[in-house]
């Protein structure tokens, strides 16, 4: 099976965002049309391991902000007029707000047995 992301947003240090560190900040975001604005059970598992093995990483959120379902009734943001984000329509205002970083959204929400499954795996193998 082979899935992508399409799209990694981050920022860091720089004019734009002098309060960042040099490291930053990231979320991964899956784009959808509105037309079928949810994500497999293929991607749910993939996107689902992966982001709870990057959670595990960074467990006080400090760099990983977390995976998102952006949906949009037109690929290009700037003619969309529709946008959810998890499933909940949000304004194109609060689009560029939320990536820009100034607004924080709740972050998709997998199933628990993903996350559980990692940590079972690990403790297989006899690690903390």
């Amino acid at each position: 099976m082979s899935e992508d992301t399409d799209r990694i947003i981050r920022i860091f240090g720089s004019k734009e965002f002098p309060n960042e560190d040099s490291i930053g900040r990231f979320m991964d975001i899956e784009l959808k049309h509105m037309s079928t604005p949810y994500i497999g059970r293929a991607e749910v598992m993939t996107f689902g391991l992966r982001d709870a093995l990057l959670r595990k990483g960074d467990p006080g959120r400090r760099r990983y902000l977390g995976f998102y379902l952006l949906a949009l009734d037109n690929y290009d943001p700037r003619r969309a007029t529709k946008f959810t984000v998890n499933g909940t329509e949000i304004s194109y205002e609060t689009l560029l707000k939320w990536m820009r970083f100034e607004l924080y959204l709740e972050p998709y929400q997998f199933p628990k047995w993903i996350s559980e499954g990692c940590e079972s795996a690990h403790a297989q193998e006899g690690k903390p």
